[in-house]
């Protein structure tokens, strides 16, 4: 019984995060183009390049999270993201502007220590590449 509450509080973690996430990529990608001429470059690797990276991380990485496939790096890479935002291209503003990338980067450095759970194709495709029955999956977990 625990281990179906922690699997369905780690799903609904990754649902609400992504979701969050998704809500401000998705408009990125699609004004990318215009994104790309005057985009914050904090790091130096320029307008373009940064507006890429961030579009890659909010849709790309947050999509895989949701789905739980290579779950671990993109959560890796979500919290990098977020921390980056918050540290450096937030790091002259007050706290409040800080506040919500800082708990999105909790967040996902916790999926990146926990992983994704059991709900997720992660664990669908180590039963089924691996052999494991859900119970020793469930168990090795």
């Amino acid at each position: 019984m625990r281990k179906t509450f922690s699997d369905s509080g780690l799903f609904l973690l990754r649902l609400a995060s992504c979701l969050a996430i998704l809500s401000h990529g998705v408009p990125k990608l699609i004004r990318l183009d215009e994104l790309r001429r005057d985009f914050p470059d904090p790091l130096g690797l320029g307008p373009e390049m940064s507006a890429t990276l961030i579009v890659i991380a909010e849709v790309g990485c947050a999509s895989l999270l949701l789905a739980g496939l290579l779950s671990r790096l993109s959560a890796l890479i979500l919290a990098v993201t977020t921390l980056g935002i918050a540290m450096v291209h937030h790091h002259p503003d007050p706290w409040s502007a800080k506040e919500l990338p800082l708990l999105y980067a909790a967040i996902f450095t916790s999926l990146t220590l926990t992983g994704p759970g059991s709900v997720s194709v992660d664990r669908w495709l180590g039963s089924a590449l691996f052999g494991r029955s859900s119970n020793e999956a469930k168990a090795r977990a």
